[in-house]
């Protein structure tokens, strides 16, 4: 794989074989996130209003339940603010003012009702919960299945958007337009955590698409991460391969193994860090 003296190894290939091998892996995954989209969305996605956020569930003895929260509850402004269907400037409100009452005015079939909530300061919050017991949705507006074509493209969009998200999440982050709580890195603990969810979902809902969804989402993020041009990975790999391209000769093997070495004990860190990080501060629903 690395020795460019062994005959028919990798490393001896023509630099346009070495690039087709080193992004397979990642074209692979790319491949069965559309397929999982492809048949999710013709399976049929769960049509939500999204212009109104709902209270999906109030767990027992939170400050949502004390507050008169019921499921189904529509949320229309917090602190006076208009919520349409603004998820996020409404859990950012929510954390902003952990620990002080929070006026909430929401609409119970059709009745307006002024409510006050107090959310839990981050060292009061339950097991699997978050500052006020809630889980947020939207109405529901039935499956919405999609033809053969139409679900192509569906998942094809669907690919590019987790990208789009993923490069321009830094730049939201610092424009303050993302709560940084919905941009932590997690690891394979909290994958599982959010997995667990959606696997859950789609069980009690008897439906598959919640599941299809995130398992594409995965393919897209691992195959994205994959070509990222950090050393160890397969984009730093091909960084390489691109650089003997532009020099005209290829740099030693022995240095080339020892940035990727490098590159693996930072990951392999950072991955330690990120799975401590999940396990103190696991992935709880808002």
């Amino acid at each position: 794989e690395d020795d460019p003296n062994v005959p028919g190894g990798l490393s001896s290939a023509s630099k346009r074989a070495r690039l087709f091998v080193l992004s397979a892996g990642a074209i692979a995954n790319f491949i069965f996130a559309f397929f999982l989209f492809w048949v999710a969305f013709m399976i049929g996605a769960p049509g939500y209003d999204q212009s109104r956020v709902m209270v999906r569930d109030v767990a027992p003895e939170s400050p949502a339940l004390v507050a008169g929260l019921q499921p189904g509850d529509v949320i229309v402004a917090v602190n006076g603010r208009p919520v349409a269907g603004d998820t996020e400037m409404l859990i950012a409100e929510i954390h902003a003012n952990a620990g002080l009452p929070v006026p909430l005015t929401v609409d119970r079939d059709g009745q307006a009702l002024n409510l006050v909530v107090t959310p839990r300061l981050p060292g009061e919050h339950a097991p699997n919960q978050g500052p006020t017991g809630i889980a947020l949705g939207f109405p529901d507006l039935g499956r919405q299945p999609m033809g053969v074509v139409d679900a192509g493209v569906e998942a094809g969009s669907s690919i590019w958007r987790v990208i789009y998200g993923t490069v321009t999440a830094p730049a939201m982050l610092i424009r303050g337009q993302l709560d940084p709580a919905l941009a932590r890195p997690v690891s394979v603990v909290g994958i599982s955590q959010i997995a667990g969810q959606a696997a859950e979902t789609s069980a009690s809902g008897r439906d598959p698409f919640p599941i299809l969804f995130f398992t594409g989402i995965i393919s897209v993020a691992l195959g994205f991460t994959n070509l990222l041009p950090l050393p160890a990975l397969d984009g730093g790999r091909i960084v390489f391969v691109l650089l003997e391209a532009v020099r005209g000769r290829r740099i030693e093997p022995e240095r080339e193994g020892m940035v990727h070495m490098v590159g693996m004990l930072f990951l392999l860190g950072l991955m330690v860090l990120i799975i401590i990080q999940d396990i103190v501060n696991p992935i709880i629903p808002f």
